[in-house]
């Protein structure tokens, strides 16, 4: 059973007979995000992408309810109206030569004309190997994309900067990433046994791998997959062909942004995890690393073994993870915090050296003279002595 057509339209509908949706929220349900507390009733943004979609295609989109009542099921009927043919549409909105992503040709070395916006007001001067430190080992760089073609082009991309690990489906890839813990993970979505959504999901809430930028690569439409791609936790998307110059550009982002997280943790003299830019599993995993420490702190045989423990992860794990968010060896980690307490107990200055050193666990004097004057340039004394004047 179908409405009446009208000539020149395609229709689309689609119906069901389950609660019905209230008269008072039916305006409402094509509003991005939009949630009731109503039982069965909250939108996200798929009605919203519909209704925007549509409309590109100069339709129409409808909606009719019938709430359930007295044992009567509801229903509920969405109407799409499409019109036919091309006439409708203005000819920059119609692509005649169309080529698929898996198009190497397609992949450039400088900018396309529709990522030149995206490029604009970052620092194109400071280059990526200027970011990354060439003189320690390589970080690594997992790619997981099905197309050989592609994943190789990615591939020579960042061979020089990157130890780069290749898998072709997300099953493999996921191997990869748990085996080598890389710094910067590049997936496509679209792949054979697991998808770039399902993988990055295992990424993102797993604790040892959910500090990893992943970035998402796609030839699907990106206002539909972009936030699906966003809200699996990714922390890039891009639109499938890209440039050379693009995709470099949207890694230094984020390794550049990865290295201002490690500064602020170097520079603060009180180590907040909820102020870092890392996931909320990474600040619950931080937040736990620094409350032992600090219950512990006077206790010279806290140590990384019984860290890693009191986390729930391996000292490898452990160590990685430490390493990536903070820049700093595990065992470093525990000697900044125990120095940052020391230096906060010498600004009170109700207690002498000796004892302030004691309270954070070192026994060593020259031990702690010597990193002390590492971590703030000064000795214990002359910190000290400086704050009292203030």
């Amino acid at each position: 059973e179908c409405d009446d057509v009208p000539d020149g339209y395609a229709i689309i509908i689609v119906e069901d007979f389950g609660k019905g949706i209230p008269q008072d929220v039916i305006d409402r349900i094509f509003d991005r995000f939009y949630s009731e507390r109503v039982e069965g009733i909250s939108t996200g943004v798929g009605l919203e992408l519909v209704r925007r979609m549509v409309e590109m295609h100069m339709g129409k989109i409808s909606v009719s309810s019938v709430e359930a009542s007295d044992g009567n099921p509801g229903n509920t009927r969405f109407t799409i109206l499409l019109p036919l043919g091309r006439k409708h549409l203005n000819p920059e909105q119609i692509i005649e030569d169309y080529h698929t992503s898996e198009d190497q040709s397609l992949y450039k070395e400088d900018l396309l004309s529709t990522e030149i916006e995206d490029y604009r007001g970052d620092d194109e001067n400071l280059p990526l190997n200027r970011i990354i430190d060439m003189t320690k080992e390589k970080p690594i760089m997992v790619i997981i994309e099905d197309n050989v073609e592609v994943c190789g082009f990615i591939k020579d991309l960042f061979s020089e900067m990157f130890r780069v690990e290749s898998a072709y489906n997300g099953n493999e890839g996921w191997n990869v990433i748990r085996k080598v813990s890389p710094s910067i993970i590049i997936s496509d979505i679209m792949m054979p046994e697991m998808d770039g959504m399902e993988l990055c999901r295992l990424v993102k809430s797993d604790k040892r791998t959910c500090h990893i930028p992943v970035i998402l690569l796609t030839a699907r439409t990106a206002v539909t997959y972009k936030y699906e791609g966003l809200e699996t936790g990714a922390d890039d998307y891009i639109h499938k062909p890209f440039s050379a110059d693009y995709l470099r550009h949207r890694v230094k982002n984020l390794i550049l942004q990865r290295k201002l997280i490690q500064e602020h943790f170097l520079k603060s003299s009180l180590f907040k995890p909820e102020d870092l830019t890392v996931t909320s599993m990474d600040e619950k995993i931080l937040l736990k690393a620094v409350r032992h420490i600090e219950e512990n702190i006077a206790d010279p045989k806290l140590n990384v073994d019984s860290l890693s423990r009191e986390i729930g992860l391996s000292r490898v794990h452990f160590y990685r993870k430490i390493k990536s968010l903070t820049n700093l060896t595990a065992v470093e980690f525990i000697r900044v915090i125990r120095l940052k307490r020391a230096a906060q107990l010498l600004e009170k200055g109700s207690l002498d050296i000796s004892e302030v050193r004691y309270a954070v666990g070192i026994q060593d004097a020259e031990y702690f003279r010597n990193s002390f004057r590492k971590q703030f340039k000064m000795t214990p004394r002359e910190y000290a002595e400086k704050h009292a004047l203030l």
